[in-house]
This record gives structure tokens, sequence and C-alpha cells, in this order.
């Protein structure tokens, strides 16, 4: 049930765009809202900062019901590049999902951010807006908004994940890849699983449980 023609290429959210502008951070993010046009798995995270100055949080965000789907602080800052960490475990974002990146600075003396005219981001993924808001903390959603625009920079790697359907039936109870116990029918339960292409593959579950009579 696993594809092993994955795309095994990784791709930058936003092509690793530049902008020329910069300003200063107060306790404050920035990032955009943005819709897969295919299931993604998130592998990395990845932020460009003017200089190697703050601490910073990126949050990637359920749009529609203002969740946070991870959470994770940077160790590491080197100014004018693009530099990225790992995902102790790859995230799933589904196609036509509406989601957010966004980088929160705790507002260190000097630590900028940039910001300027461009709305470009990797051909499969749809741009929607800037997120952004001032005097808040990374754990709340920026619910400022403008279009055209990137400001401050955060990215992440991502590739394609192969996806495949393993169907099971069982009677009263099924131990699955995942280490779960199944009692009842389930065609939700998804699973990710390292293939030899570099990018992993998401299986889905198809389980029949049969019960059986006393």
């Amino acid at each position: 049930f696993i594809n092993q023609y994955a795309h095994s290429q990784t791709y930058s959210a936003t092509d690793s765009v530049t902008v020329p502008f910069t300003d200063s951070y107060t306790n404050s993010t920035r990032g955009f809202r943005f819709s897969p046009d295919t299931t993604i798995l998130v592998r990395q995270l990845g932020k460009m900062i003017p200089n190697a100055l703050g601490n910073y949080t990126w949050t990637i965000w359920d749009v529609d019901n203002t969740t946070i789907v991870h959470q994770q602080t940077s160790t590491a800052n080197t100014g004018g590049v693009y530099t990225y960490e790992p995902i102790s475990t790859p995230i799933i974002l589904a196609k036509g999902g509406n989601y957010a990146i966004a980088l929160h600075c705790d507002g260190t003396p000097g630590a900028q951010f940039y910001y300027g005219f461009n709305s470009q981001v990797n051909t499969y993924l749809t741009y929607n807006a800037v997120i952004m808001c001032n005097n808040c903390p990374a754990n709340v959603y920026p619910n400022q908004s403008f279009v055209g625009f990137h400001m401050g920079l955060p990215d992440f790697h991502f590739c394609i994940p192969s996806t495949g359907i393993d169907t099971q039936v069982a009677c009263d109870a099924y131990t699955w890849i995942d280490g779960n116990t199944y009692t009842a029918s389930n065609s939700t339960a998804t699973h990710t699983l390292t293939n030899s292409l570099g990018c992993d593959s998401i299986v889905t579950l198809n389980l029949t449980i049969n019960n059986s009579s006393t």
C-alpha cells in the first residue's frame, strides 16, 4: 500500500523569497496564510532575519479553527540568509486546508524582521495574505492581515508524500502499524512511514471490525 513513486524533492514554501525592507520587532508576530494545492509533509522550519538578535518561535496555525498545529522555538540565529531547523515528526498539511506559518520574536533590542511587496510562494501552495500582530505572545493568533506582502520571512521545507490505503478486516480488535489497537471499524486513522525516496508515505487505515457472537 506504499506508492514507491513519491516525489523525493524538497521544496521551500516561499521559494526562498527575499524582500528589501527591515523593521524592528517588539514582541510581535509576522507570517502568511496559505493553502496547499496537494497534501504536503513539513519537514523543517526556516526563517530569514536581518541580524542574529532575538528569540524566535514558529507556529503553524489551522486558520479555520485558529488552533495551533505545531509550535517550535528556534535554537540558532544567522543574519541575512535562510536557515532551517528540523521537526522531530513531519507534519501533514491537507490539500485545500487553510493554514498559516508565523514567526514570533520576543522584542530583544536590535532584533528586526524583513518585509516587502511580494507574495511569492511555491507552486504547490496558494498564497492568501500576510498575518501579523504587535505586542502579542506567540500562542495568540495574529489576526491582522494584508495582501501582496511578505513580512517576517518564516519558511518551511516540505515534500509531497505518497499515499495509500491499508484495508483490513478483523474480529473484535486489530493492532495496526501505528501501535494502536482498534476495537471498532475505522477509516480515518493515518500513519506516516519513511520510504527510500526521502519523503514519507501516508497510509490510511480502512478497517472493518466484525464482533464475535456469544
